[in-house]
């Protein structure tokens, strides 16, 4: 699951994930329809990129605490574009995840 980034690259994030072998599912971050949505993504992915740079505080705290919940691997990106999608991707490797730079 990608969560947040730019509207205009989803199509990009698709394939990238796609390319390397996974299927994307990709939320905005907006809290405007409430958490219930996304806490419902988070639960059923296998594991969680979080980009920061488009994307509020409260997002990333609601998904911090929702992949802690479900032990879902998660990371947060600050870069938006497919090449860091794609680096962060190869290095997640069954109950393994790269954390760039977060916690």
């Amino acid at each position: 699951m990608i969560i947040g980034g730019l509207d205009r690259l989803e199509p990009s994030y698709r394939e990238t994930v796609s390319r390397l072998g996974g299927e994307c599912v990709c939320h905005t971050g907006k809290l405007r329809s409430g958490h219930r949505r996304l806490k419902q993504r988070v639960a059923n992915a296998d594991l969680v990129v979080f980009i920061t740079s488009i994307n509020s505080h409260a997002a990333l705290d609601a998904v911090k605490k929702e992949c802690k919940r479900c032990s879902k691997p998660f990371c947060a990106l600050r870069q938006t574009g497919c090449g860091s999608l794609e680096q962060t991707l190869k290095g997640f490797k069954g109950e393994r995840f790269i954390n760039l730079g977060f916690n």
